[in-house]
């Protein structure tokens, strides 16, 4: 709830005259608002998708990173699990949607090298088809891979691409540049890598 400055300086007045009055206006003004942001939150995400996030975050042992508003409007939670050699992000859709399971969401798996301070891509399951839906959340995913590769002091992210038919190299290509990785092609167009120096 947004307060104008005319409605800012007259309760301003009103403080110096009546202590008591000005309290109850502002208890007010905060019980709506809280009420307004908990309405909010329940049209937004809804019960049945966070308990379900709750399970799997149980049973696959993965941690919340975030929470996002994608390009669509939909928030995503936006989820990793470590273990010793692999790192998995992935997202998670706050909408019901109880036909999406663990192995289906749009994720990116990465090895770190310690020795060299580079993460590499091992493998990503939908995040280069997810920006032409126009979700943007591709791009969730590889600024929170972003982030995590700073925080834990990477110098860069790589991986190859390969196994990609010509018709849709382009698009592929493209989702890259747009989010800062330098993509290297091949002659023939059907493999490459890409590099995100931090």
């Amino acid at each position: 709830m947004l307060v104008s400055k005319k409605k800012y300086q007259h309760l301003q007045m009103m403080k110096n005259k009546d202590e008591i009055e000005y309290r109850c206006i502002i208890s007010e003004m905060r019980q709506a608002a809280r009420e307004e942001r908990e309405l909010v939150a329940k049209e937004l995400v809804e019960d049945e998708a966070l308990l379900k996030l709750n399970e799997d975050l149980e049973c696959n042992d993965l941690c919340v990173l975030g929470i996002e508003r994608n390009e669509i409007g939909d928030f995503v939670a936006v989820t990793i699990k470590r273990n010793d050699k692999l790192s998995v992000i992935s997202l998670f859709s706050l909408k019901n949607n109880n036909k999406e399971d663990f192995c289906a969401r749009p994720s990116v798996e990465v090895t770190s090298n310690l020795l060299n301070r580079e993460l590499k891509i091992e493998d990503t399951h939908l995040i280069e088809i997810l920006d032409r839906n126009g979700s943007g959340n591709g791009t969730i995913l590889l600024d929170y891979l972003k982030k995590e590769a700073k925080r834990n002091r990477f110098i860069s992210i790589n991986g190859n691409l390969g196994n990609v038919n010509q018709k849709n190299y382009n698009d592929v290509e493209k989702f890259y540049e747009n989010n800062d990785f330098d993509v290297s092609l091949s002659k023939d167009q059907t493999s490459g890598s890409i590099k995100f120096i931090l």
